[in-house]
């Protein structure tokens, strides 16, 4: 018995397969797409002298910045909320300018301007007139550090609640 469906059913497969068009529905030939051939261009004769690459701009690093001496202070306070003297570093570091007067620092290699509990890497400092919003990152993340007022002082200096950024 199964013999009888399977050619009746492999015969209706390979109908329903066919490329000829059915009579009683209008179809018509259709002619099948001609592969174009691929041109490719000549490739250009080697230079004696190859083309400067262009090598992007590193995002979270300031590895790529000029050196300058930076001090940066950043305090905080203890559970009842006394000041404490917090965290400092004086000495060399990587500056980066970028638009609009921002500017971020870290130290060579990534490493950390104190250690301790939180070590900051890298400090930015986002420059609004003669206002500024700093972050420090650490290797857990972004810190907000706040409001800051360059100083009239030191223009080169930076200064919130509970921190101060100089970079010269």
């Amino acid at each position: 018995m199964k013999a009888h469906f399977a050619i009746p059913a492999l015969a209706l497969a390979i109908s329903a397969c066919s490329t000829a068009p059915d009579p009683d529905n209008g179809a018509q030939d259709v002619p099948a797409p001609v592969a174009t051939p691929v041109v490719s261009e000549p490739a250009p004769a080697p230079s004696a002298t190859p083309a400067p690459v262009a090598l992007a701009e590193p995002v979270a690093s300031v590895q790529s910045g000029k050196r300058a001496k930076c001090a940066i202070s950043h305090g905080g306070y203890d559970d009842d909320g006394n000041p404490t003297k917090g965290d400092s570093y004086e000495g060399p570091c990587l500056f980066k300018s970028e638009k609009g007067g921002h500017f971020t620092v870290s130290r060579e290699g990534d490493e950390p301007f104190w250690t301790g509990d939180d070590p900051v890497t890298t400090v930015s400092v986002g420059v609004s007139g003669e206002n500024a919003q700093v972050t420090g990152m650490t290797k857990d993340g972004m810190t907000r550090w706040g409001y800051a007022k360059r100083l009239a002082s030191d223009r080169a200096c930076w200064s919130g609640d509970e921190f101060t950024v100089c970079a010269w």
